[in-house]
């Protein structure tokens, strides 16, 4: 696959970060340009598995926007631009890779299975589903004190 625009999904978590490396990594492959995007939720629209420490602490839009320009590939050969997106995320990056021709959309996903999965959908499977292009899932590691023997 030759890759032009590559979406890079990212939420200010630990996991992306890793998410980023990875995308950084594809864009570099392709010399890609890669396209940093953070969708900012309208208050209430974060789902019920949703922790307060999972929801980026930005005391106001322009915190936001200096932390977005902050994310930087730390490549000079990646050439990269950052999207801050209001809205629905699912229908946000859609949009997005819409309107940019992407050829590839990286994301995380949080692994919600069952019936939290099937009541509060899932930004990464809408994506999948409606993406005109390939989507790369990256799976969030589970924390240790999570995993049970």
């Amino acid at each position: 696959m030759k890759a032009k625009n590559i979406i890079v999904a990212i939420d200010f978590s630990e996991s992306s970060e890793a998410l980023l490396h990875l995308a950084i990594s594809l864009a570099r492959s392709n010399a890609a340009k890669l396209h940093i995007a953070y969708v900012k939720e309208p208050f209430g629209l974060y789902d019920g598995d949703c922790k307060a420490e999972d929801i980026p602490p930005f005391a106001d839009l322009e915190s936001l926007k200096k932390a977005l320009a902050e994310v930087l590939p730390g490549d000079a050969d990646v050439s990269h631009e950052q999207w801050l997106l209001t809205g629905d995320p699912a229908q946000s990056i859609l949009r997005l890779a819409k309107q940019l021709r992407a050829d590839l959309i990286v994301l995380g996903t949080h692994g919600r299975t069952g019936l939290r999965r099937l009541l509060m959908g899932s930004v990464a499977e809408a994506i999948i589903r409606h993406a005109h292009c390939p989507v790369a899932i990256v799976k969030q590691p589970v924390p240790e004190e999570a995993v049970t023997t």
